[in-house]
């Protein structure tokens, strides 16, 4: 995470069948809009407010923030989709404070869902901090911030293909355990599923082994048990 590794998962809210990025896409959207405000374009008032949201304490006119950033009470020209504001309009009209040559992440700062917690510990970041920090990493690799890198378990990229596809060799215990089960379909499942994750790659396979951490065991992928011999593949 602290090396700015950018990537797209399958969206975790269900109603969403695409792909989201390891970046909230509305903080990705925000930092592209303060771009385009210091190139001296304009953005337009449903942008303003999601911006607006995002500012670091103080640069917005004491007092004025939670009027600018909702629907209800926010200014009624932001609801036309036709009028833009520039960066100098936003300042004299609209309480900006924000310094125009000041970086986004200077400005901003996000929040996110993801934080580690005991009922959430598959979760990316330490806290806020450790997010803005990735987000700020990963602009500067790539100031688009987009990625082709997509991770996902091998049955969500079943019917899609990559130049390189890299794989988890601890195939985990509970897969592990019906592989070793005796009973052929549960075997031959096992054996579909590690052909479908190795033949995704058009160019160059990669099947590592991650940091062995204490106390937990690996279950090694069933392809790499060279004991065994297998006429289904």
């Amino acid at each position: 995470m602290r090396e700015g590794i950018q990537w797209k998962q399958k969206a975790r809210d269900t109603r969403n069948a695409g792909l989201e990025t390891s970046i909230n896409a509305n903080d990705i959207v925000t930092i592209h809009n303060w771009q385009r405000l210091r190139s001296g374009r304009g953005i337009r008032g449903k942008e303003v407010i999601q911006m607006y949201a995002r500012l670091i304490d103080g640069l917005l006119v004491e007092g004025k923030k939670t009027y600018l950033t909702k629907k209800e009470t926010c200014p009624k020209e932001f609801a036309d989709k036709d009028k833009y504001f520039t960066y100098q309009e936003l300042k004299d009209r609209y309480y900006l404070l924000a310094d125009i040559n000041k970086p986004w992440h200077e400005v901003f700062y996000f929040e996110t869902t993801r934080i580690k917690a005991p009922n959430n510990k598959g979760a990316l970041f330490d806290d806020n901090d450790h997010y803005n920090e990735y987000v700020r990493l990963c602009w500067e690799k790539n100031a688009n911030l987009d990625s082709n890198i997509l991770v996902s378990t091998i049955h969500g990229v079943k019917g899609m293909e990559r130049e390189v596809v890299i794989i988890n060799s601890d195939w985990g215990a509970m897969c592990y355990k019906a592989f070793q089960s005796g009973i052929p379909a549960k075997e031959d499942e096992e054996i579909r599923v590690c052909y479908v994750g190795t033949t995704r790659a058009k160019q160059k396979l990669i099947i590592y082994t991650g940091e062995q951490k204490k106390g937990h065991n690996v279950y090694p992928f069933p392809l790499l048990n060279i004991e065994r011999k297998y006429e289904h593949i």
